[in-house]
């Protein structure tokens, strides 16, 4: 998730990357990361991990 918000927030463009045509992809794969983190943390405290 740094490597596609970084970059923009360095170069003071994050607000207009994220307000452009394709703002809503980058917030949805943003989103669809957490998720699967989530998931994944949530596995590992349930002793559900390998």
């Amino acid at each position: 998730m740094l490597g596609t918000l970084l970059p923009p927030l360095v170069a003071a463009r994050l607000g207009s990357t994220l307000a452009g045509h394709d703002g809503g992809w980058v917030i949805g794969g943003i989103l669809i990361g957490a998720v699967g983190i989530g998931i994944c943390g949530w596995a590992r405290a349930q002793g559900l991990a390998a």
